[in-house]
């Protein structure tokens, strides 16, 4: 039986695990944004952006970020994010 991502990591996966992985999503976030020297107003691709963890943060930085993703409550649920964040935007798509 193949692996069921939306089952696992729907709402009831956030609003539980999204606190716990605060502090470790900011540490990836800056060395990410360190890694690759990003600066506000880059263009970022993030495959697998999933709910956003990264991409929603890179976005509160002012980076431009696109994220792609292969399930639609995902991809979704980042652009309803990203798209608030100030001073940048975010296009996700699914197929």
């Amino acid at each position: 039986m193949p692996f069921d991502f939306d089952e696992v990591f729907d709402a009831d996966y956030l609003f539980f695990y999204e606190p716990l992985l605060a502090d470790v999503t900011e540490a990836d976030v800056d060395a990410i944004w360190r890694l690759l020297k990003l600066e506000p107003d880059m263009a970022v691709l993030d495959l697998a952006c999933g709910h956003g963890r990264i991409a929603n943060r890179l976005a509160e930085r002012g980076a431009r970020v696109t994220g792609l993703d292969d399930t639609a409550s995902r991809s979704t649920t980042s652009k309803a994010t990203c798209a608030c964040c100030p001073g940048g935007t975010s296009t996700s798509i699914a197929w």
